[in-house]
């Protein structure tokens, strides 16, 4: 038996995963693009898809003191899922005009999940592998690291929807974010 003090975490965390579970099982089998927008299995839809998100994210704000990290990733999530489960995919590539706005919207969806995502883990090995260059007040450092980590999946998408993704591409792509990152790490402050 957990001690009273993890009990409210136990919880927390049960929660959070049976809304992720409700979530993705209305995602995979709800059929969501063909209800109409105001029923009460797409409101359900819209509600999961905000407080799974949050429900994940507070906890790990508030253990590590990542502030924005709860918005950005509930914002994110929330709309990345329901892009998966009501727009339809787009017909044409990224040049066309009337494709554009669903594609930034992905993109940035992509981008906000995928930094949210990631900004605790490069948090945790900042820490752990370089403690004394990278304090934990240095929320700048993460917050960097974890965009140009975010800023690689909208790269990869936006070469595949350019028809222009392949392994050199790829490679590029992760040097130029890497050198950027060397970059802004030699020059950039650090907090004191």
């Amino acid at each position: 038996m957990s001690p009273p003090s993890d009990r409210p975490a136990l919880l927390l965390i049960t929660l959070a995963l049976v809304c992720w579970v409700a979530l993705l099982a209305l995602l995979l089998l709800g059929g969501m693009d063909s209800v109409a927008p105001l029923d009460p299995q797409r409101l359900l839809f819209y509600g999961l898809a905000l407080v799974a998100p949050i429900l994940t994210f507070v906890p790990i704000e508030r253990a590590t003191g990542l502030l924005g990290l709860t918005v950005e990733g509930s914002v994110g999530l929330a709309l990345l899922l329901t892009m998966l489960a009501i727009v339809p995919a787009p017909r044409v590539g990224l040049p066309a005009l009337s494709e554009l706005p669903i594609y930034g919207l992905m993109l940035l969806a992509l981008f906000l999940s995928v930094s949210a995502l990631a900004r605790p883990l490069i948090y945790q090995a900042n820490l752990r592998f370089w403690p004394v260059r990278a304090l934990p007040t240095n929320s700048r450092r993460v917050r960097r690291q974890s965009y140009a980590v975010g800023l690689l999946p909208v790269a990869i998408a936006t070469l595949a929807a350019l028809r222009v993704f392949t392994w050199i591409s790829l490679l590029l792509v992760l040097v130029i974010l890497l050198l950027t990152e060397l970059l802004f790490s030699i020059w950039a402050p650090t907090e004191a």
